[in-house]
């Protein structure tokens, strides 16, 4: 479960900044193969703070969309995996970028982005030097209005993550291609406040198997 509470200001025209702060909590529990015995185990926290700024870089114009560029930088609050058997973050800063465009024919809008993220190198007592991969990934949607109040969208993303190194040696089995296959309802209850709800539907053996 991850309750993410995140504060956006305009800066100035067509500028934004966005500050995140994710609260975490997870619960596992494991068997062994003969079904006899079963452990259970439960963290949660506050997870890696996150710091983002934006603006709108394109606007539609003819076959021309909208394009908004961000740039933004995670901190390594949230207790890592090295630490833990629960992680509430990655241990990791990382920086990312991204590009979203959006292209509206009533009552269609056609969305996309790509974005890629790289997770600088730390050192961890037992571990030594980690090096994350770094990540690209991209999305394709669309939103179709139902009504004034109501929409659904379908989306599939896709992101490709390199593999992990530890003492300057890869891990094997830490390339990651995670996919997945989006759709929502949006209802807009009044000017001030909407309801959205989603479910995703994994794609890929390293994509959650769903996600609401």
């Amino acid at each position: 479960f991850i309750q993410t509470t995140s504060l956006k200001y305009g800066l100035m025209e067509n500028f934004q900044g966005e500050f995140r702060v994710p609260v975490r909590y997870e619960f596992d529990r494991t068997s062994n193969t003969d079904q006899t015995q079963e452990d259970t185990r439960s963290d949660g926290g506050i997870g890696d703070l996150d710091i983002s700024f934006s603006r709108q870089v394109g606007w539609e114009e003819g076959w021309k969309p909208d394009l908004i560029a961000s740039v933004g930088v995670k901190t390594i609050t949230g207790e890592p995996i090295y630490e833990n058997d629960i992680a509430l973050g990655s241990g990791h800063w990382s920086v990312r970028t991204s590009l979203v465009a959006a292209k509206s024919s009533d009552p269609v809008v056609v969305f996309g982005s790509i974005s890629y993220i790289h997770s600088f190198e730390r050192s961890f007592d037992g571990f030594g030097k980690v090096a994350p991969g770094a990540t690209v990934g991209y999305s394709l949607g669309l939103a179709i209005a139902l009504s004034y109040q109501t929409a659904i969208n379908f989306s599939f993303d896709q992101s490709i993550t390199q593999k992990l190194e530890r003492g300057g040696e890869e891990v094997v089995g830490s390339f990651v291609t995670s996919a997945n296959f989006k759709t929502g309802l949006n209802w807009a209850l009044n000017e001030r406040t909407s309801v959205d709800i989603s479910l995703a539907v994994g794609l890929t053996e390293d994509s959650p198997d769903m996600t609401v």
